[in-house]
């Protein structure tokens, strides 16, 4: 009975063309006709919308993914209460697809997009302390690991984790192999909460199969409870992965 709309995104196949693994990116506001908004779309390894809400665990608060077996996330207060905590303490939705360039074969040409779009209508996202994006981080360190097939990573603590706001929950990494240009979705989520320093063993750096020796960058940034992030920056040094056996 009032002025609000109901803006619905959704992903569906495109059967305008031959692929049989491309989808379209639709937009739709009410019961209107949706609208396509995004073509030549492939899967990412991440699915298409992650939502994420805030985690009080052992009084350490994280942001977490909801599972997908929890979807989709409706009120029910008698039978189910996870679902409904979740819904309470939703705070945002990663969004990842590929898009390419609509060509096959060498031609084709495709870049990762991923995105974390924060709930500006959720209650609890007006908490003052949540409210300014983490300051940034001083670059990883990243070393071969001794079994000469992983990587570790260090880092020291965001300041906004031990002084400022104190609202920093987890830490994000990415990697890519260096000349790369795109990070891709991240890879790991690390919850805060063991300042000041951080170590992450990374042990499943992807090998090559042709026979190439490749090497891996990380970058890293700060999460907070909203969660808006800080600059991702990127590690100090790479790591050589030897092709797989």
């Amino acid at each position: 009975m009032g002025p609000a709309e109901t803006i619905t995104f959704f992903f569906a196949p495109d059967t305008e063309t031959a692929r049989p693994d491309d989808y379209v990116l639709y937009r739709q506001v009410n019961d209107a006709a949706p609208e396509g908004v995004v073509r030549n779309i492939l899967r990412d390894s991440a699915p298409f919308f992650q939502f994420m809400y805030l985690r009080d665990s052992s009084s350490h608060l994280s942001i977490d993914t909801v599972p997908s077996s929890s979807l989709p996330l409706e009120y029910d207060v008698v039978s189910d209460t996870i679902k409904n905590y979740m819904l309470a303490n939703l705070r945002a939705v990663r969004v990842s697809y590929i898009v390419t360039n609509g060509m096959s074969g060498t031609n084709e040409r495709t870049r990762p997009f991923s995105v974390v779009a924060p709930f500006p209508n959720m209650e609890d996202r007006q908490i003052p302390v949540c409210g300014n994006n983490p300051v940034d981080m001083s670059p990883p360190v990243v070393t071969p690991d001794p079994d000469g097939i992983s990587a570790d990573i260090t880092f020291t603590a965001d300041p906004d984790e031990t002084g400022g706001e104190r609202d920093i929950v987890n830490y994000t990494l990415w990697r890519r192999p260096v000349g790369a240009t795109d990070w891709g979705p991240p890879f790991i989520t690390i919850p805060a909460g063991n300042p000041p320093s951080y170590f992450y063993h990374d042990a499943t750096v992807p090998q090559d199969t042709t026979g190439a020796t490749i090497s891996w960058q990380y970058a890293v940034a700060a999460e907070d409870c909203t969660p808006n992030y800080s600059n991702p920056v990127v590690s100090v040094g790479s790591v050589p992965i030897p092709p797989a056996p």
